[in-house]
């Protein structure tokens, strides 16, 4: 009887082994945003005191894996492929950096600020769509708003632009890429507005 229960109890031991998934040998990997701008590409002027921010993104956003929207009412998180840093801190900085880059800054200030730092302008963004698409597409949809230092309202706008991507590491790319675009598109209209102020 006893050498029975032994057999028994190895073969539900055994039995449950197999229910186990087991370990993948696939490896996380991890990526970051990257400032593409290039200098020259945006209209000379003085440089600029400029505050950055409020900036927000999504909530959905706010997790270390990539985003890939699947459906209007449905994402999916890549468990593999991974930001480095929070998005949304990679997002300003990268930003703040193809716009040093496009218009050259005096200084430049994260929000929030005190109210006495002197500002020329300052820039606040939301961001509604920042991820990869079915169809294999990236996107970025953002609102973005210029006020000047006295916080009255110069320029609302919205921008959206979009960039191939199949795969993690072209979703980086392109991601960085049309961070450039919204960069451009601010910096456009930096450049108009002091132009016009002076």
């Amino acid at each position: 009887m006893k050498s029975l229960c032994s057999v028994l109890a190895a073969v539900v031991a055994l039995s449950g082994c197999a229910l186990l998934r087991s370990p993948s040998n696939k490896q996380t990997e991890f990526f970051v945003l990257s400032a593409t701008a290039q200098p020259g590409d945006a209209p000379s002027g003085r440089r600029l005191a400029i505050g950055i921010g409020p900036v927000s993104l999504p909530t959905y956003l706010a997790r270390p894996e990539m985003v890939v929207r699947v459906a209007d009412n449905q994402v999916l998180f890549d468990e593999f492929n991974r930001w480095a840093e929070p998005l949304k801190d990679n997002f300003v900085h990268v930003l703040a950096t193809d716009l040093d880059i496009l218009i050259g800054f005096q200084q430049v200030n994260f929000y929030p600020w005190y109210d006495t730092t002197p500002l020329d302008y300052a820039v606040a963004v939301a961001v509604l769509r920042f991820e990869r698409q079915t169809g294999d597409v990236a996107t970025l949809s953002a609102r973005w708003t210029i006020r000047n230092r006295a916080g009255a309202v110069l320029v609302t706008r919205d921008s959206q632009f979009s960039r191939p991507a199949a795969d993690p590491p072209q979703t980086a790319a392109a991601l960085s890429a049309l961070t450039e675009n919204l960069a451009r598109d601010i910096a456009a209209a930096l450049r108009t507005l002091d132009t016009h102020a002076r």
